[in-house]
């Protein structure tokens, strides 16, 4: 059986006497969870903390109101700050952290405009001792990589979902747009419907898993590099 990307960084960390310690938000600790998981992580994995709100991230990891005022909780910024700040209060080698928009509604930056960060948009960062903080801007379109059974009516709006487009061109299926009630798809779903219809607990579930997929496998191909 091959061994999960979860394990090889456990493995490695473990091999090298290396530790490790996450901060999560959008992920919930499902990043924390996956690698706690594997037997014999207690050895590597020191602290997981899950600063959802921008309070826990200002009390416990520390960072500053004006960066998150400044940039917004969803930024290449706090996802750094999230990562070095998780790996020294944690006294660890690697500090990971993840933040990004699961749904129902993007956000705006510092802008203002709701369109700057659609739902999907995920900032991942992996902090290592001694070496510059690594982070990443991705999206994930949330209907695309949702492929779990579902009831007709969620997978029909689903199917709506997908072959609407944004007058401003934005390509998630969540963006802010304007439709008519009168509007109809093959599917029997108003437009006006859609755009009501709240992202599902599932789709949450598998931008998440998504995330801690992503963030597992950059970190192990890290690894690999680093500590052969």
């Amino acid at each position: 059986m091959d061994k999960t990307m979860e394990s090889l960084i456990i493995e490695i960390l473990s091999k090298a006497s290396q530790t490790i310690a996450t901060a999560e938000s959008c992920t919930g600790g499902l990043l924390a969870h996956r690698l706690t998981n594997v037997p014999g992580a207690s050895t590597v994995f020191q602290e997981g903390l899950i600063t959802y709100s921008n309070a826990s991230k200002i009390k416990l990891l520390h960072i500053p109101k004006s960066v998150l005022d400044t940039h917004g909780p969803v930024s290449q910024e706090v996802a750094k700050a999230m990562a070095e700040g998780v790996r020294i209060l944690s006294k660890t080698t690697f500090g990971l952290a993840t933040t990004g928009i699961a749904g129902p509604a993007g956000i705006g930056s510092s802008k203002g405009s709701a369109r700057d960060l659609p739902v999907g948009t995920l900032f991942l960062a992996i902090a290592a001792e001694g070496r510059p903080t690594l982070v990443w801007r991705e999206f994930f379109a949330l209907a695309r990589i949702f492929h779990t059974d579902r009831d007709e009516e969620t997978a029909k709006a689903d199917g709506v979902r997908r072959v609407m487009k944004s007058d401003d061109g934005c390509m998630s299926p969540y963006c802010p747009r304007k439709t008519s009630s009168s509007t109809q798809h093959p599917s029997g779903f108003s437009v006006s419907a859609v755009d009501e219809y709240e992202i599902s607990g599932l789709e949450r579930l598998a931008f998440k898993e998504k995330a801690v997929e992503v963030l597992l496998n950059r970190l192990g191909l890290i690894l690999k590099k680093l500590l052969k």
